[in-house]
């Protein structure tokens, strides 16, 4: 049975404050798994209430767990039973409904596509989706696409994307082109993203700036629009200024914001400084201001920084963070999640010599200003319905989250004692933003069905 986690975190944001990370810590030296370009992802693997880590590196082919026991230390690594010749990508997702995560890689050389049954918390398994890949070069995108509950694969193949629908087993049908020939080209990534606020995942794809293609809420895509005219060997895709449509953050010779909007894409701010050698984006929102902020690598200075979402992302400032002890080589692989369980999300970092290393996010402790709160929420835990009891009488917006930082939903307005409906929304741990006036206080909240 899932162990509920049952530390609560109650505390006041009196005022926008940049996120203050800890010393890093090394979970894992370069002598476990030396070299190779490093794949971040994080989940509750063993439904223990913790988020646990996963490195895979495609220098010597493996996929290593790091449990996490709490209070920001970790087990491992532990490796998973498999082999690849060429590991080249890696992603969490449950395949077969069971409520555990399971894993998901791509061997490019052998191109052939697997994924790892969660079995209570360990992976004894290495079984093949798809044998006859050709040239890819792609993330591996995890989404129900036809909306059937159900979590497909997305994938570049040679010029095309293709979809490998699942029924809700693990089994997978033959993948099916997504692009029609006269629009098949060469690919550099892929993301996803809900492009036109209609409530089905869309994909952005990546070559001579990115297309956009929109999902008919069956797996079926439509080409639409698109930007930028550079070749783009790396996308991110997030809500960054909170209107519902998922803008676009495109790799060229800088990194350039795209903003989404009913007429279309255009750039609308910049990030300040900028520079050329981005390996890997990610967004997560670090200060608790309820905008989505950016983390990135320097893979030439061996710089780590995270940008800070300012005015809906009409401007981005760069915060360097520091690495804290010397590193032999080359900085690759970021990622954010919230490892402590306080209701901010940490840092994740990995370099091409195979150590992985942590950054505690401060934030909570950096805020001195804390008073007593305005609001109370209960029940928590709560399975069906959410009620916000305010001190006054006056209309406010809640947000929730997941630990990741992706929203569950944002800016709903609600008047004090009114109920929220959280009965769809999966059993976990979330992070709920109450928003009223200049005001913001925060909460977690435990889900249980």
């Amino acid at each position: 049975m899932k162990t509920i986690f049952t530390i609560f975190l109650t505390f006041c944001i009196a005022a926008s404050l940049p996120a203050q990370f800890g010393p890093p810590q090394l979970i894992s030296l370069s002598s476990d798994t030396p070299g190779g370009r490093q794949y971040i992802r994080t989940a509750d693997v063993d439904g223990d209430g913790w988020l646990d880590i996963l490195v895979a590196s495609d220098f010597n082919n493996v996929i290593r767990y790091f449990h996490n026991r709490g209070n920001f230390s970790f087990d491992g690594p532990a490796l998973l039973s498999a082999s690849w010749k060429d590991l080249k990508a890696m992603e969490v997702a449950d395949l077969n409904n069971d409520g555990r995560p399971d894993v998901v890689s791509l061997d490019v050389r052998e191109k052939k596509l697997y994924w790892h049954r969660n079995t209570a918390g360990t992976f004894p398994e290495q079984e093949m989706i798809v044998d006859s890949l050709e040239t890819v070069f792609s993330r591996i995108l995890c989404q129900d696409f036809n909306g059937d509950s159900n979590i497909d694969i997305v994938l570049l193949n040679h010029g095309n994307a293709i979809i490998m629908l699942n029924d809700g087993l693990g089994n997978f049908s033959e993948p099916q082109n997504i692009l029609p020939p006269e629009d098949e080209t060469e690919l550099y990534d892929n993301v996803v993203g809900d492009f036109n606020n209609d409530g089905f995942i869309d994909l952005a794809l990546a070559s001579g700036g990115f297309t956009i293609y929109l999902n008919d809420g069956a797996g079926k895509f439509t080409k639409s629009t698109g930007g930028g005219i550079e070749i783009s060997f790396l996308l991110e895709s997030a809500d960054y200024n909170n209107d519902g449509l998922d803008d676009i953050l495109m790799v060229a010779s800088k990194l350039v914001p795209y903003q989404n909007s009913p007429s279309g894409f255009s750039v609308v701010g910049s990030f300040s400084p900028n520079n050329e050698h981005y390996q890997t984006i990610f967004s997560s929102d670090l200060d608790n201001d309820g905008d989505l902020d950016v983390i990135s690598e320097d893979d030439q200075t061996n710089a780590f920084f995270w940008y800070e979402n300012v005015d809906g992302g009409n401007s981005w400032i760069r915060h360097t963070i520091s690495i804290g002890f010397e590193i032999p080589t080359t900085i690759y692989g970021v990622r954010a999640a919230d490892l402590d369980g306080d209701g901010d999300n940490d840092l994740i970092r990995t370099s091409l010599n195979g150590d992985v290393a942590i950054y505690e996010n401060q934030l909570v402790l950096s805020i001195g200003n804390i008073e007593k709160p305005n609001f109370k929420l209960f029940p928590n835990p709560a399975s069906e319905f959410l009620t916000i009891d305010g001190n006054s009488n006056r209309q406010f917006s809640v947000a929730m989250y997941d630990l990741l930082g992706n929203p569950i939903f944002i800016n709903k307005k609600i008047e004090t004692n009114s109920q929220i409906d959280i009965s769809s929304i999966e059993s976990g741990n979330y992070i709920v933003k109450i928003i009223e006036g200049s005001r913001t206080e925060v909460r977690k909240l435990i889900i249980v069905h």
